[in-house]
């Protein structure tokens, strides 16, 4: 009886904190047709080719890339137009998760703006298509979960709620320029030493004198003992 009444006890509290992560996202709304549906259609499908332009900007910078049909993501600097090589794959992996951006939940009736930090939104992202079409999100602040980030796409739109691991590859693109990775030297090889045998004391370090063709081990002449008179 002990443990089913520490099993339902258990269960309540977990019901509790769940409810509680709900409303908290929510901003104390107890309006909860707020959200729109629980797996929100994306808010653009596109093909991750047809992106030939990423633009973000926020309060710490810009980044601003782009590349030719089929190319190479390029870094260009805004002032200049200048291009270099950027993190080709860095790069593609930030547009894969832009070409079908889902939200994970919709909000369609929200309270005034500011109250998401989107009053003013800091940061902003546009994708710009091959046809010359943009794509426009500006992200304010992060869910209470740290989940998520409150995102819109007009001042007149809904507020979607954006996975915090693809605003934060964004963000990480003006924090940390997607400048091509630095190539690994190659190991050095090590070359063996062969170290020379050692003489024996007392013998010619010198090799020993071939034989003559022909000559036989025996014709070499014996020493005489010479005998003292």
């Amino acid at each position: 009886m002990m443990r089913f009444r520490n099993t339902v006890i258990l269960v309540a509290l977990c019901g509790a904190l769940a409810a509680f992560a709900y409303f908290t996202e929510m901003r104390g709304r107890t309006d909860v047709s707020a959200f729109e549906e629980s797996t929100p259609t994306p808010l653009w499908e596109i093909q991750a080719a047809e992106i030939v332009r990423l633009d973000v900007s926020g309060p710490e910078g810009s980044a601003h890339l782009s590349r030719g049909a089929g190319a190479p993501w390029q870094l260009v600097d805004p002032i200049t137009q200048a291009q270099q090589p950027a993190d080709d794959a860095r790069v593609t992996r930030v547009i894969g998760y832009l070409a079908q951006l889902r939200p994970t939940r919709t909000l369609t009736e929200t309270g005034a703006l500011v109250e998401y930090g989107l009053e003013t939104p800091a940061w902003q992202a546009t994708l710009g298509l091959q046809n010359g079409e943009e794509r426009t999100i500006r992200w304010g602040d992060q869910t209470p979960s740290g989940t998520a980030y409150y995102v819109i796409q007009r001042k007149e739109g809904p507020v979607h709620l954006i996975a915090s691991f693809t605003i934060e590859e964004l963000q990480r693109l003006v924090r940390e320029p997607a400048y091509p990775p630095t190539p690994t030297p190659p190991a050095a090889t090590s070359a063996t030493i062969v170290a020379p045998t050692p003489s024996v004391a007392g013998e010619s370090a010198s090799p020993p004198m071939p034989t003559p063709a022909g000559a036989s081990a025996s014709a070499t002449p014996a020493a005489t003992a010479t005998s003292t008179p």
